[in-house]
């Protein structure tokens, strides 16, 4: 099987903003200062990845039924809006709307939903923060939870979001949790409720020998993560990893 992916990632971070001065241009990300020295802020972004797909097809394939020998393809792979900022001296907020994979065969005026929405208060400054919402602060690997917007001709390594559609929403999930920097240890550990499984985007078998999911109602996760950073430091305003 032939599969050729074209990428077009489009990413404006900050509706970037073109200002006219004397002697050259200057890019200004989409960002309001709420008080005079700029501590406290708000800012918006945009980003769309767009695929472009021609794929030869297995024997036997079909597309709603008919035999297709190959398929072309174009669609949104990923679409977001952000809104956070900085609103107090303590308190941060966080939200994300988008869609992802939306082509020719998704269902009309359907797909777009929130992926994050969060409130964080800073108790400590840089060594502790607790905040609460749907959000991506959870373990158990670096990658589950991705920036999708560091990412240009690779996909994601969808084999480290363990319950992606199953537990969570694109791995979020209704959590509280606490965050931090201590020295060069970067920590984050949570407390969530996983979504039904009866409502998860592929089918969830009876337990069995060979089951993957129990049907019983979800009880509370307890996850983290730990990185010690030996060079350069991360930024973790957000919970997603470069």
């Amino acid at each position: 099987m032939k599969h050729i992916l074209l990428s077009i990632a489009l990413i404006f971070f900050g509706f970037t903003v073109l200002a006219q001065s004397s002697t050259e241009k200057k890019n200004k990300p989409l960002k309001f200062n709420l008080n005079e020295d700029g501590s406290h802020w708000i800012k918006g972004t945009f980003m769309t990845q767009v695929w472009v797909r021609y794929t030869e097809t297995n024997p036997g394939s079909t597309l709603f039924g008919d035999p297709v020998d190959n398929v072309f393809d174009i669609g949104l792979r990923r679409t977001r809006l952000q809104l956070f900022g900085q609103i107090s001296d303590r308190i941060f907020i966080y939200t994300q709307f988008g869609v992802n994979n939306l082509n020719h065969t998704t269902p009309k005026y359907t797909g777009a939903f929130f992926h994050d929405a969060l409130i964080e208060y800073k108790v400590v400054e840089r060594a502790v923060s607790i905040g609460g919402g749907l959000t991506g602060w959870s373990g158990s690997s670096r990658y589950a939870s991705p920036s999708i917007g560091k990412i240009m001709s690779l996909d994601a390594p969808l084999y480290q979001q363990a319950t992606n559609g199953v537990s969570d929403q694109f791995v979020r999930k209704l959590s509280i949790y606490a965050k931090g920097k201590i020295a060069k240890l970067d920590y984050r550990v949570a407390l969530s409720k996983p979504m039904a499984v009866q409502n998860a985007t592929k089918i969830i078998k009876p337990l069995s020998r060979i089951s993957d999911y129990s049907l019983k109602p979800a009880k509370l996760q307890y996850q983290g993560y730990f990185m010690w950073q030996f060079l350069d430091e991360e930024s973790n305003m957000t919970p997603y990893t470069a």
